[in-house]
């Protein structure tokens, strides 16, 4: 047949209870050199033609009771497919799976090359371009799992030179509370392929290379925290992050009113970080495997607030820790650059938090693991430096063995020209004590493991000098006196070491332990 032709048409889908399903409000379709013999009709689509041309108006689709699909015009001319105005609908909600509302102001499949050899559906464009697509999700709460019995795939393959979604939007609510949102993203794939052997592996399509680019992304991180992202690129092997803010939702003062025992409060914001993959994978075999992670410009603020009840539950070193983490783990270098490290904890009756600042503070950390891939290192070593209190020049070292059930680990640090006024900070809300006076430096090199801690700590300090302070901050002139009867006002030439020893600090963070033994050294060293 030479040509068939359907002009000014329309066509409606009815169900039993005359509910529509389909439509097509108003369409033109033109076929060219049709044949129908013996060798098409055993093929899925039982004839072939040689062109076409179709046009179609306002088309709408009932895909399932709870998500309907309109486009306001479709247009095909022998090879490109151009679809205007395309929206998704939701319906209805549904409480046991996710809910679509998407748009885009145009598709365009480019060069359209598909058909079917026998029964396998070859799906092949030379492109395709989403202009401003627009995606919205609702969730439930928790999905209920899908009873029915998949169906065996068609045979298929699909070949697509290219994707491009440009000047998109999305969004995810879940039981209408904001989950997540990106205000802007680019999407550019090249040398898209897939088959149902690679549908079945965690991402179902293989791409020769993608360019990623999302703005504004605003995340609900859980009960306390929100965390918001300007920017994230990733092109292959490499993304890139900008301004990263972790933030809490409440205030210092709301935040112990609602956690039921001691927990930390964590402000964060990052100017940058750039991952460097290695070898990751996602879905059923899973594995973070990245051989640099580069942090720039990290400011974190740590508050702990000790009104909440006590937290009497043991607190596990990071290498147990580590290895709980069930995905394999391996991250070659972290690096952490020009950064501001805060802490604060607010003892019950003090006037104010006491506060460590950890200013300009630089960090390689190798090795990051958790011994779950075979023939990479296990031994994580942190080499860090930074201004004490934002003056003294200090050094540390920390390492463990991740595979060591004993927990295994040392430390030990350097702190030079440490100001007394400095460490006031943090010492006069506890002990409602203040010093003067100079540290020339203190030293120290522990070790231990989930059983206790032991070493040595060195301090070598002058013009040393303690005031006793009342509950007001006004000194105690007379106890001050008499205290200072007690003190060593100069430490004479190399001072010896004071041994430390602690046992069972299981119960207690590992690094709140060592910080408490440092100043159990200083202490010691102190008075006579």
């Amino acid at each position: 047949m030479k040509n068939i032709f359907f002009q000014n048409g329309k066509i409606t889908v009815l169900q039993q209870d005359r509910e529509k399903t389909a439509s097509v409000e108003h369409f033109n379709f033109k076929l060219n050199d049709i044949v129908f013999d013996k060798n098409t009709v055993k093929e899925k689509i039982p004839f072939r033609f040689t062109n076409h041309d179709i046009e179609a108006d306002n088309i709408y689709f009932k895909a399932d009771p709870a998500q309907a699909i309109r486009v306001e015009k479709i247009t095909s001319k022998n090879s490109d497919i151009i679809i205007d105005g395309f929206r998704m609908l939701a319906l209805k909600k549904n409480i046991s799976k996710d809910v679509f509302t998407a748009s885009a102001s145009q598709i365009r499949s480019l060069k359209n090359k598909s058909r079917y050899i026998g029964q396998k559906l070859n799906i092949d464009f030379a492109g395709i371009v989403i202009d401003r697509p627009d995606i919205a999700i609702s969730s439930p709460a928790k999905k209920s799992p899908d009873k029915k019995k998949s169906a065996t795939p068609q045979e298929f393959a699909a070949k697509v030179g290219f994707i491009r979604l440009t000047n998109g939007k999305f969004a995810q609510t879940v039981q209408n509370k904001h989950k997540m949102s990106v205000e802007s993203f680019d999407i550019k794939l090249d040398g898209i392929y897939t088959d149902q052997k690679i549908l079945g592996h965690s991402i179902p399509f293989a791409v020769q290379k993608r360019d990623v680019k999302a703005e504004k992304i605003h995340l609900d991180a859980g009960k306390y925290y929100n965390l918001s992202v300007a920017g994230i690129a990733n092109s292959g092997k490499t993304t890139e992050m900008s301004d990263l803010h972790f933030t809490p939702k409440y205030s210092r003062k709301a935040f112990s009113r609602v956690i039921a025992k001691e927990t930390d409060l964590y402000t964060i914001a990052v100017r940058k970080i750039k991952v460097e993959d290695h070898q990751s994978s996602f879905g059923k075999d899973a594995v973070i495997d990245i051989s640099r992670v580069d942090i720039d410009r990290l400011n974190c603020n740590i508050y702990h607030d000790l009104t909440p009840p006590d937290d009497n539950a043991i607190r596990y070193f990071f290498s147990k820790k580590l290895r709980d983490v069930k995905m394999p783990l391996f991250i070659k270098n972290v690096n952490l650059r020009n950064s501001e490290l805060t802490y604060e904890e607010n003892a019950e009756n003090s006037n104010i938090p006491g506060k460590i600042t950890f200013n300009k503070f630089n960090a390689q950390i190798t090795n990051v693991n958790n011994a779950k891939i075979k023939g990479r290192p296990t031994v994580i070593n942190t080499d860090a430096r930074f201004d004490f209190f934002g003056t003294a020049d200090t050094k540390v070292n920390w390492r463990f063995d991740v595979k060591d059930r004993s927990d295994y680990f040392t430390i030990k640090g350097d702190i030079r020209k440490l100001s007394a006024e400095n460490v006031n900070l943090f010492v006069r809300p506890y002990l409602n004590v203040t010093l003067d006076g100079q540290i020339d430096y203190l030293k120290f090199d522990y070790y231990g493991n989930s059983a206790g801690i032991n070493g040595k700590f060195y301090f070598k300090y002058n013009d040393m000098y303690v005031n006793l302070l009342n509950k007001k901050g006004k000194e105690r002139k007379l106890l001050t006196k008499i205290a200072n009867w007690f003190v060593k006002d100069d430490s004479k030439g190399e001072p010896e070491h004071v041994v430390i020893e602690k046992k069972e600090i299981l119960k207690e963070a590992s690094s709140i332990c060592c910080g408490r033994e440092l100043w159990k050294g200083l202490r010691n060293t102190l008075f006579k």
